[in-house]
């Protein structure tokens, strides 16, 4: 439904958007996921028609509309501070939209009662905005977003200005929400657990690109290379150099691993130890990838210990199910097939 081709855009005479190709499809959910300053919001911005491109075009539905003005795209934003109206009810907010489309007020009013009955806050009608909590004016915004039918919904940073609790309360509901309108979306977020979250599809921003993109499954299970597990929080990144067939040597040890990957011998690579994998005194001294480690604190997570251990300098994290006495000596291993090879 969405394509974007070749946008570019630069900030303070640095590209913060340099060839970008995006598309969504009808019905999908897509979240923008970047680091604060990748040009996210610049992007929706010029999705919208808010900012102009300096190079490449936005199509929707096959037609170029990158000339058109922001009214005549029929897209909805929804930004981080939700921009509503302090002086008007609830149901005054959500028909703005529609009266300015110069609608028949039964019509205006038949489209907000339904459109707070999606949010679950028909009663909530006549109140005062002022009067809401911040996720009830999460709501509101969305509702107002939604009520015009717009093509497209993008929504900027919306969970930004609440804490993590109501966060976390509101993000599987958003998501019900989304996806009941039917509506193409595109969601924008620096927060790795409120993508993974909400997402169909990932599109990561990284130095004016898109660096991967896919099913959150995919780029928690292969993202493409060390910066973006890094990013991800995937795990501990270790700096190696390639060993051909199937090793590469690091600081403390040569480490075999069973994926096929094509490295010349001596080159530059990053080993992936998920926290979940490093197996603490679980092998005999001498076996396969083992290391010693001594054990720096044991913290209780819930479902498991974090174990932080050092070998030469390097902090790395474990997951046991048992804690550790600080400053004990530890054996670790971890297997080949469990280790991620990834360019730097």
């Amino acid at each position: 439904m969405l394509s974007l081709r070749g946008i570019k855009k630069r900030y303070e005479g640095q590209w913060l958007l340099n060839g970008v190709d995006l598309d969504v499809s009808e019905g999908e959910l897509l979240c923008l996921l970047g680091e604060s300053g990748s040009g996210k919001s610049t992007l929706l911005r010029i999705t919208a028609g808010l900012e102009e491109t300096e190079a490449g075009r936005v199509f929707w539905n096959c037609q170029d509309i990158t000339d058109l003005q922001p009214n005549e795209r029929c897209f909805g934003l929804m930004f981080q501070d939700y921009a509503l109206f302090p002086h008007r009810t609830v149901a005054q907010n959500v028909a703005f939209g529609l009266r300015m489309k110069g609608l028949p007020r039964h019509e205006v009013e038949q489209k907000v009662t339904e459109a707070l009955k999606t949010i679950h806050m028909a009663s909530f009608a006549d109140r005062q905005v002022t009067e809401l909590s911040g996720g009830e004016q999460q709501r509101v915004a969305l509702a107002r977003a939604l009520a015009p039918d717009p093509h497209l919904l993008m929504l900027d940073e919306p969970l930004g200005a609440l804490d993590h609790t109501l966060r976390v309360s509101l993000i599987h509901e958003l998501r019900r929400i989304l996806h009941g309108s039917g509506k193409p979306a595109i969601y924008v977020t620096h927060d790795r657990e409120e993508a993974f979250a909400i997402a169909d599809r990932l599109a990561v921003l990284h130095e004016g690109h898109i660096m991967q993109t896919g099913a959150p499954e995919l780029l928690f299970k292969k993202p493409v290379n060390a910066w973006l597990a890094s990013f991800l929080g995937l795990g501990n990144l270790i700096k190696a150099m390639s060993a051909p067939p199937n090793t590469a040597a690091v600081t403390f040890g040569c480490f075999t691993f069973a994926e096929s990957i094509n490295l010349p011998e001596k080159s530059a690579c990053a080993l992936l130890f998920r926290p979940k994998d490093l197996l603490i005194n679980a092998q005999p001294l001498g076996a396969v990838n083992t290391f010693d480690a001594k054990v720096i604190d044991s913290v209780f997570m819930g479902d498991y210990w974090q174990v932080n251990l050092r070998v030469q300098g390097l902090d790395l994290e474990a997951h046991s199910g048992q804690p550790h006495p600080a400053g004990t000596s530890v054996t670790v291993t971890i297997p080949p097939e469990k280790i991620q090879v990834l360019p730097q």
